[in-house]
């Protein structure tokens, strides 16, 4: 193979896809799906070191790599890219500031040895790395124009996730159970997480339309709502948390943790449509602030927090029957 390459041959069934989704084919001038190449067998390479692609023949010649045993940066790889028979980064692979890539796909791609990163790569309208089971953070920030975010088999991740993108990015991912250290996502139409239990760090949850975690059992650090694009969160099976809980500044109508049991502190404020609260099974926090939510009765404060009141942390609720009371609404 090329300097820095060893090579193998791998086969490949013919007329298999190659699994580049419809998404992807899309981009290219409206072509259908298709099938791969119906050769038998290819002859692929394991490159070692880093490898950047800087131009178009440096991302031709990244076609017959399976593995790249260092880092992998597409910082000049304009239109579509499709990496159909890459399979291992051993450290990070990023598209950094100014990347012109619109598509990027990587069907086989399953191991990352550090980070996924994108940042500001603002003509970036999909990410497809279906098959990606291992990487260790994903970082997505300053993506603009993502509308499509595929990591559909990632089960864990060993350290964090922080995506920033747009309200036009749904991201689900079925299969992820764990977060070693923080979840910090924003400006999301949707984030969807159905099999995540635990969360080692923070949660910072700001501007997602649509945030669902229906088996979230435990953050280690403190969970924050945030922003006047969040409208729906749900966490029913959530017990602990580590740090503070904070909900401000959102569109919730509803802010609901029927299972929390354990929290530091509570704070509440600012909510312009909030006005229902369920804290039913909580037993201990160090106290607990709601204020300025015009439309939170002070009846329903008192029923689900008026043991973690003082006097003073509760006002400029919405005034019932149960203002002042002995909590201390007022």
């Amino acid at each position: 193979g090329p300097d820095g390459a060893a090579s193998f041959t791998i086969g490949v069934p013919a007329q298999a896809p190659l699994g580049i989704d419809v998404f992807v084919q899309a981009a290219e001038t409206g072509a259908q799906p298709g099938v791969s190449p119906t050769d038998s067998t290819r002859v692929l390479g394991v490159y070692a070191g880093d490898y950047d692609v800087v131009d178009q023949a440096s991302l031709d010649a990244l076609q017959d790599q399976a593995e790249i045993t260092g880092s992998l940066s597409l910082r000049i790889a304009p239109g579509v890219v499709q990496l159909p028979w890459l399979q291992a980064v051993g450290q990070d692979l990023d598209l950094p500031t100014g990347a012109t890539t619109t598509v990027f796909s990587a069907p086989a791609l399953t191991h990352i040895g550090r980070s996924f990163s994108v940042f500001l790569a603002t003509s970036l309208s999909a990410v497809s790395l279906p098959a990606l089971t291992s990487v260790t953070d994903v970082h997505v920030t300053g993506a603009s124009a993502l509308a499509w975010l595929d990591l559909s088999a990632l089960d864990s991740i060993t350290d964090g996730v922080a995506i920033q993108t747009s309200p036009n990015v749904v991201w689900s991912a079925p299969l992820l159970a764990t977060i070693g250290t923080t979840l910090d996502v924003r400006n999301l139409g949707s984030l969807s997480l159905p099999a995540l239990q635990s969360v080692g760090g923070s949660v910072n949850v700001q501007n997602d339309t649509q945030v669902d975690l229906p088996v979230l059992d435990s953050v280690g650090g403190p969970f924050s709502v945030q922003g006047a694009g969040a409208s729906t969160l749900a966490a029913p099976s959530l017990r602990t948390i580590g740090g503070n809980l904070s909900c401000n500044l959102t569109h919730l109508s509803t802010l609901a943790l029927p299972a929390l049991t354990d929290v530091q502190a509570i704070t509440i404020g600012s909510n312009a449509l909030l006005t229902q609260l369920d804290f039913g099974s909580l037993q201990s926090a160090v106290g607990a602030t709601v204020s300025a939510n015009p439309q939170l009765p002070d009846c329903v404060i008192e029923a689900e927090l008026g043991a973690f009141l003082t006097v003073g942390s509760c006002q400029n609720n919405l005034a019932d029957a149960c203002t002042p009371y002995p909590g201390g609404c007022l």
